[in-house]
């Protein structure tokens, strides 16, 4: 994101045409049914808010549908038909591809290593303790049984705190999935 502020007079840019048509692709797709119609994104239904824009506690039913996603989601874009083949996740973060961390990985990761490999790289829009707030709630999503000893014992950070708590009551079976929101397609 970046804004250029200047005093001199610039031609507009052509309108850019409209492609999508009747393609309803990216509304099928997604996975928590984010969009409310075509062109018409509800952020506080998307996996992408919630994982690298928000801050603090993600709410259990979001949680539940993160699955194997830990930063962001791009399900809408991989679909559309008008985009260029996407970047891997080590392209698109600015990290070299052996880097990816797993949901392991995020969870023990410490200050250090953060900064040497991420501080320079998208994942920083969200930040360690994100990341790892992801991690844990992605661990009980998908119910990651082999993860559970690498969730935090007492995390200070809220949101992590929280995905800490909800993935062991998953993966104790003491939470059951929360009902997904409607499909409005």
């Amino acid at each position: 994101l970046a804004e250029v502020i200047t005093d001199l007079d610039l031609p507009p840019d052509e309108p850019f045409a409209e492609r999508c048509g009747s393609c309803v692709r990216c509304l099928a797709a997604c996975p928590t049914q984010a969009f409310l119609a075509p062109g018409l994104l509800d952020a506080h239904r998307c996996i992408s808010y919630w994982t690298i824009e928000h801050r603090g506690a993600i709410p259990d039913e979001m949680k539940a549908q993160l699955g194997d996603l830990v930063f962001g989601c791009d399900i809408c874009q991989e679909v559309c038909p008008w985009n260029p083949p996407p970047e891997t996740d080590a392209e698109a973060s600015g990290a070299p591809d052996d880097a990816i961390p797993t949901r392991a990985d995020w969870l023990r990761m410490g200050k250090g290593e953060w900064r040497r490999r991420f501080g320079a790289t998208a994942f920083n829009r969200t930040g360690r303790r994100g990341m790892q707030r992801n991690a844990a709630a992605s661990v009980g999503s998908v119910r990651d049984l082999a993860a559970h000893d690498l969730l935090p014992a007492l995390p200070s950070d809220t949101g992590l705190a929280d995905a800490v708590k909800w993935a062991r009551r998953r993966l104790t079976g003491s939470e059951a999935d929360p009902p997904r929101p409607p499909n409005l397609g």
